[in-house]
């Protein structure tokens, strides 16, 4: 997406206009180009304290059904603990560590909305009907 703020473009703008509110909303979003741009600026999918859903891997529910383990084959309510960051992404840790979950599964295995989650896991049943 192309930067919305130039420093030297709005500074002048400031020193001609004089708008206080309008230099405060501009030098904001400039700020947060700035960390955009450095890599500093993050988009979690959701905040500590959410509830996200989780449901078996294609290979766990196979295994699940093989192990006489149906009742695993479910969707599990879990509430967001903490979130890591690294270079490779973001895993999420529910309280009771139930679930770890990272980034690259999210609406494979783990899901915000309930609805999404059920119907991946019929998505799953079907497969193995």
């Amino acid at each position: 997406m192309e930067r919305l703020t130039h420093k030297a473009r709005y500074e002048a703008g400031y020193k001609a206009n004089k708008n206080v509110s309008d230099w405060e909303c501009i030098d904001k979003l400039g700020r947060l180009e700035d960390l955009k741009e450095q890599g500093k600026l993050l988009k979690q999918p959701c905040a500590v304290g959410d509830t996200i859903y989780v449901i078996p891997s294609k290979t766990n529910y196979k295994l699940n059904i093989l192990n006489g383990h149906e009742e695993n084959n479910r969707v599990y309510e879990q509430a967001v603990n903490r979130i890591e960051i690294s270079k490779s992404g973001y895993l999420l840790l529910t309280c009771d560590g139930m679930a770890s979950v990272i980034d690259k599964f999210y609406k494979e295995t783990w899901f915000l909305v309930k609805k999404e989650a059920e119907a991946a896991l019929k998505e799953l049943e079907g497969e193995n009907e």
